[in-house]
């Protein structure tokens, strides 16, 4: 009972106790426009502090805007800037086939990971 009576009562600013479907009481870290952060130390551990001043510090990655790693979009792009084949062209040839992978793959598929069934198919 002493723990109990050391521990202050209020979480740090921001947490708030959230109960889930099965009645468990979970503490959750929340601020304006992210997504709240589950916290699952003890309250004032050390290890729930560190948990905290992570929530608090944005440490989360961030959705990145534009090309993905692993989509046929990200394949096209360094198709185009890295293949020597395909430097070597000339610049109307390089146009038509831009073109060409662009309707093909790009506009159809935008995000769309790289898988074997999308592989099969584009050589179809």
């Amino acid at each position: 009972m002493s723990e109990a009576r050391d521990m202050p009562r209020r979480l740090p600013q921001g947490c708030v106790e959230d109960r889930d479907r099965h009645g468990n009481l979970r503490i959750y870290f929340r601020t304006n426009g992210k997504p709240k952060v589950r916290l699952r130390a003890k309250p004032w551990t050390p290890e729930f502090m560190a948990e905290y001043e992570t929530a608090r510090g944005d440490t989360l990655p961030a959705q990145r805007k534009g090309i993905h790693p692993g989509t046929w979009r990200w394949l096209c792009v360094r198709y185009f800037t890295e293949c020597a084949d395909y430097l070597r062209l000339d610049d109307r040839t390089k146009r038509v086939r831009r073109g060409f992978w662009k309707a093909r793959f790009v506009n159809r598929l935008r995000l769309a990971p790289l898988s074997c069934s999308a592989t099969s198919r584009s050589q179809n």
